[in-house]
């Protein structure tokens, strides 16, 4: 399974968070010790987003920019070429810049769609059963599970897979623009 370490720690966190009231034969303080546990932990993971987004943003945003201008620049010379092994040569570096843009896309929409399931695996976990302060520890918990963690192109948008096809939207667009002064 093919997954970055933070996603990897969400996922393996929603695993927990639906199993912590499996065995009826857990005390009430221990299953309040895991539900504490798990909630420090969501709260870690939230601070080390946070301050992912907050030290790579720009670094994002500047990346998306330069990819669209490498992406377009690599489709001119493929359209500029005649069929020669150079022509396999940069078709082959634009597919690599795709791939670059796609696996950076996917993965902060996998940090997203991870950090969206934690809501999702504390209404899955039978918290209905519990006392009134385990169902209050789980509300607020799911409360704050709402705002998915996300990373940010900039002050622009979070990072997904639209944003890269947006990506490759401007890069057409400056394709076309460099084709009409090439020509």
């Amino acid at each position: 399974m093919f997954c970055e370490e933070d996603s990897c720690v969400q996922y393996a966190k929603n695993i927990r968070i639906r199993k912590v009231f499996i065995s009826s034969s857990i005390k009430e303080q221990t299953v309040i010790f895991k539900v504490k546990e798990l909630i420090r932990q969501h709260q870690n993971i939230i601070k080390f987003a946070t301050k992912l987004n907050d030290g790579i943003k720009n670094i994002i945003f500047i990346e998306y920019i330069l990819a669209s201008v490498n992406v377009a620049a690599a489709l001119l010379h493929i359209l500029t070429l005649e069929f020669s092994g150079e022509m396999i040569f940069s078709i082959f570096h634009f597919l690599l810049l795709l791939v670059q843009i796609f696996i950076l896309a996917f993965t902060a929409q996998e940090i997203n769609t991870q950090s969206f399931n934690i809501s999702n695996a504390v209404y899955e976990s039978s918290w209905i059963d519990q006392s009134e302060a385990i169902k209050r520890m789980k509300l607020i918990m799911l409360m704050r599970a709402q705002k998915p963690l996300a990373i940010s192109i900039g002050p622009f948008r979070p990072m997904n897979i639209e944003a890269a096809l947006m990506t490759l939207k401007g890069a057409y667009s400056y394709t076309s623009l460099m084709i009409q002064k090439y020509i």
